[in-house]
């Protein structure tokens, strides 16, 4: 399994994050991440279908969730 760097640093922030404020700072810091990917990912599979002129719904951060990489 390969990592990305900036992944092990933001994994690190989190770490940061739980061990400095506790659980509750960490859990707001994740659920914002969590939204903010979600909104990115829906703005993605807009965009495509647009541009594309189709309902296929293609998005290279949800493959990248489910691992699978184009």
């Amino acid at each position: 399994m390969r990592f990305h760097p900036a992944g092990l640093i933001v994994f690190g922030i989190f770490l940061l994050v739980a061990l400095a404020g506790g659980a509750a700072p960490a859990v707001a810091v994740v659920r914002i991440g969590l939204a903010l990917f979600a909104v990115a990912a829906l703005i993605e599979v807009v965009v495509n279908m647009v541009r594309d002129r189709n309902m296929r719904v293609r998005s290279r951060l949800l493959g990248f969730l489910a691992n699978q990489r184009n």
